[in-house]
């Protein structure tokens, strides 16, 4: 048996078999085989997420051979599930097209990005799964099924974030929109002022973001526009940003705080007294990704925007007074509402707020503590990253769980995509 691992190194398994199917009859065929045994199976992407989705013992179905643009029509693509973020923005761009709102990395695969809820940032815009047309579904009884707002409308609605708990998704349709470029402009400011000009931001600013630096008062601030300018040059500059600076010497430093026990305030004022003032324009997926070879865990939780002040003054004074030794930036983003039932952002405009670890070194306490205050203010956790909640929380903090909960034991009675993790959940 061969061990799995996801990116960060923090979950493993060792699955009885690895299934690789490259149609819809291999996944039927893996899914009748653990069925016939009583097993388990759980699909997998790219192994992007930091909780144990996907880990079973039994049959590990990849998505890897699932991959590919299928269909156009218009704006609307049809897409293998296993189809990585980076090569499908590629292969939009070629046609003239894009998606309309994307995370800051590109290597998970769609389906698996969809079915965790994983989202960018801005205000008016939703996560991936708001951007679903449709998709197509292989059950626990081998039946394949559409799922649009015409055909299937319930499994569509509710179970466009779904797990992997309902089945195996291996097709989806996605609304497109018409390639853009984007104007990007990052800068160095205060905390205080940021939190000060929030609503402001939001409203002047197609996508906005902002990294507070523990220990200390600074913010990295990010900004987006749409523009018809023409691309600017010195892609490699930012390249070279990307992987000397940004990865390179922060692993060093990384590696400093993990050696040195009290080195993560002088790491975290350092990097947040060498924000970068850079401004340019590229095609939007360009702008969008950015590398993240510096290996870490993290834990993120979806508020109230309104929120997101004093959630975050509240994370900053317990790191003071607990002595948290973090160096890792706190990742602040923003959402539209929605109305998926399993959606963190379902029903309220959202804020997401994201704690992160260097790999190797204890995040427990960090974590733990952080998730106590996120509770104070009504936070759900991100699907794809470390929580500590159970089925008993989720019942209190989504409104519609019994609906999904209700389409899930129809779906799969026998509990064939479940493993220990998802029960714990559901």
């Amino acid at each position: 048996m061969s061990t799995w691992r996801n990116w960060s190194g923090a979950v493993t398994c060792r699955p009885h078999g690895i299934e690789r199917p490259a149609d819809e009859d291999g996944v039927r065929a893996a899914i009748a085989a653990a069925h016939e045994r009583g097993g388990v199976v759980r699909p997998v992407g790219a192994g992007h997420s930091f909780t144990p989705l996907c880990a079973t013992g039994d049959t590990l179905l990849s998505l890897d051979r699932l991959a590919g643009v299928h269909d156009i029509d218009g704006t609307r693509v049809r897409v293998g599930a296993g189809t990585r973020l980076g090569t499908l923005n590629e292969a939009l761009a070629e046609r003239g097209l894009a998606m309309a709102n994307l995370g800051d990395i590109d290597v998970q695969a769609i389906a698996g990005a969809v079915a965790t809820g994983t989202h960018g940032t801005g205000a008016g815009f939703g996560n991936l799964a708001t951007q679903v047309a449709g998709m197509r579904l292989v059950t626990a009884d081998g039946e394949s099924l559409w799922c649009d707002r015409d055909e299937n409308p319930e499994i569509f609605h509710t179970g466009r974030i779904h797990l992997g708990a309902l089945g195996v998704v291996t097709e989806l349709a996605l609304d497109c929109v018409p390639a853009y470029r984007l104007r990007y402009r990052g800068e160095r400011a205060r905390l205080d002022e940021t939190l000060a000009r929030l609503d402001e931001f939001n409203a002047n600013h197609r996508n906005f973001e902002f990294y507070w630096f523990p220990h200390t008062a600074t913010v990295q601030r990010k900004f987006l526009d749409a523009t018809d300018e023409p691309a600017t040059g010195g892609q490699w500059r930012r390249r070279l940003q990307d992987l000397v600076v940004e990865n390179g010497a922060f692993w060093l430093l990384s590696e400093a705080v993990r050696r040195l026990p009290g080195a993560d305030r002088p790491v975290a004022r350092l990097a947040a007294a060498t924000v970068p003032t850079h401004r340019q324009i590229r095609p939007a997926h360009e702008i969008y990704a950015t590398k993240r070879l510096v290996r870490f865990n993290e834990c993120e939780y979806n508020l109230p925007a309104a929120a997101l002040p004093e959630a975050l003054k509240a994370l900053a004074a317990m790191i003071e007074r607990k002595r948290i030794r973090v160096h890792f930036p706190v990742e602040c983003r923003f959402a539209a509402a929605d109305d998926i039932p399993l959606s963190p952002a379902h029903g309220r405009a959202s804020a997401y707020i994201a704690v992160h670890m260097y790999k190797g070194m204890d995040h427990a306490a960090y974590f733990r503590e952080a998730e106590a205050i996120f509770d104070d203010f009504d936070g759900r956790p991100h699907w794809g990253k470390m929580h500590a909640k159970t089925a008993h929380d989720f019942a209190r903090l989504y409104p519609e769980w019994p609906r999904f909960l209700d389409l899930r034991q129809r779906l799969d009675p026998d509990g064939l995509f479940l493993n220990e993790h998802l029960r714990t959940l559901f």
